[in-house]
């Protein structure tokens, strides 16, 4: 028999809670609100191994008479990083907790922005847009060690195709990513203020952004590459300190009059599940908005195209992608009542100047994912090469 104070999946949320949040958020859960009716314990299943350091996501399976009912919770969790800076052998226990403890906020941070924004997304954003379904979330409290969650749709009924990073987007898959951009910042500027004001810049995210793309170009530089000069890293490097990376990141009235949009802020392909459809992989769900801010429309918009597609097919189809972006966009705000236009050849400026920025993401792409990267032909990695091209198309 279930226990009704059992907690589930390492959270702080007991079993009769999770069953009555359920019962008062999602309608299509059936199973009611009394834990001893269940025969057995939920089945807890942890699909985020080795795939973030941020948040542990748990698939939690309830069954009673016959009927089975699939959640993912989600929650902060700093297991992965506190475990680097134990293993690092450079600091004294104090420094450890205190490290752990700065690191420990930032997560609790990025989690509050991803419950802020789908908060965001069930007030004011059409249902087609292409994201997990939200059911509940509470937002952590560092200063009380409150620890937030989410509680969201479990696509893994669904037929998902793994999508493998080396691979790279189709234009195809690249079009439907650029359409729910459109959708998301022609409906974030209509409630400019609001998302203004509820989505600044992450300070602790960008911070920790500088020094891991600062060491992964001194990594670069040590391979002797002969693209990638110490002159190109000192560039990277520039473009990577804190006062650049905002600049990157923020309006720019030279591009258009668009202002700050909701922006992603890590839109790469281990941060979309896709669908089989017809042999290939068609966008589910859009995941992972725990660094969304208010910011430059052209920023989710280079790293699709830099980061997840390969340089051969981002060239031959990046001007047709632009212009699919442009209409797309104007059409929304058009739908939502908005009176601003993007213009085509502004569009293609502030996407250039973003891949200075979306290079800093495929930089760390590269570090962090060699078994992506690995080649079958040449000896250069499919994710080498793509940061190779970006080099040649930014700084050569």
């Amino acid at each position: 028999m279930a226990q009704a104070d059992s907690f589930v999946a390492g959270s702080h949320v007991t079993l009769e809670r999770l069953m009555r949040i359920l019962e008062e958020n999602d309608k299509d859960y059936t199973l009611g609100t009394d834990p001893t009716k269940f025969a057995k314990a939920p089945t807890e299943n942890c699909i985020s191994g080795g795939k973030g350091f941020a948040s542990k996501i748990f698939n939690i399976t309830l069954e009673s008479e016959g009927i089975t009912y699939s959640v993912l919770i989600k929650y902060p969790s700093g297991h992965h990083l506190a475990a680097k800076v134990k293993e690092s052998g450079e600091l004294s226990n104090e420094e450890i907790d205190a490290k752990i403890k700065e690191q420990e906020e930032m997560l609790f941070g990025v989690h509050n922005r991803e419950v802020a924004f789908y908060e965001f997304v069930k007030k004011h954003v059409p249902d087609d847009l292409r994201l997990v379904k939200y059911i509940y979330g509470e937002k952590s409290d560092f200063s009380q060690g409150k620890n937030g969650f989410l509680l969201m749709e479990d696509l893994s009924p669904k037929t998902m195709k793994q999508f493998k990073l080396g691979d790279g987007l189709e234009k195809e898959q690249v079009y439907k990513i650029l359409d729910n951009l459109a959708i998301l910042q022609a409906r974030s500027v209509v409630f400019q203020a609001e998302i203004t004001s509820s989505f600044p810049h992450s300070q602790a995210t960008i911070k920790a952004m500088h020094a891991y793309v600062v060491g992964c170009c001194e990594d670069l530089e040590k391979k002797n590459l002969s693209w990638f000069s110490s002159e190109i890293s000192r560039q990277c490097k520039a473009n990577a300190d804190p006062t650049a990376i905002v600049e990157f990141l923020s309006p720019n009235k030279a591009f258009g009059d668009l202002g700050a949009v909701l922006v992603h802020g890590d839109l790469w392909p281990n941060n979309m599940i896709f669908q089989e459809r017809n042999g290939k992989p068609d966008l589910l769900a859009i995941v992972d908005w725990q660094c969304t801010h208010a910011g430059n429309f052209s920023a989710d918009i280079a790293a699709v195209l830099a980061v997840s597609m390969d340089p051969e097919e981002r060239r031959k189809f990046e001007l047709n992608l632009l212009g699919h972006y442009v209409d797309g966009i104007n059409y929304y705000l058009a739908k939502f009542g908005s009176e601003k236009r993007l213009d085509y050849g502004k569009v293609r400026k502030s996407y250039k100047n973003s891949l200075k920025y979306a290079i800093l993401q495929m930089i760390m792409t590269v570090a962090t994912n060699p078994q992506a990267d690995v080649s079958e032909v040449d000896g250069e990695g499919p994710l080498t090469k793509r940061l190779r091209c970006l080099v040649e198309d930014i700084f050569l």
